[in-house]
């Protein structure tokens, strides 16, 4: 069966949380060659990700 949903310009599917739906700092990154398992597939953009949001706190 096929998706119904569009691709975006990055060829993901359309983000269903905005910045007004998480309080405080947030960012989002699309980190290339990777899938569903971010801390097995990119471990190094994992931890650099997981550092990232320690600081904005």
């Amino acid at each position: 069966m096929a998706s119904r949903r569009r691709p975006t310009p990055h060829g993901l599917g359309p983000l269903r949380h905005t910045r007004a739906d998480a309080p405080g700092p947030w960012t989002h990154h699309v980190v290339p060659d990777a899938g569903h398992d971010l801390p097995q597939e990119r471990p190094e953009a994992f931890t650099a990700a997981v550092l990232e949001a320690d600081a904005m706190t």
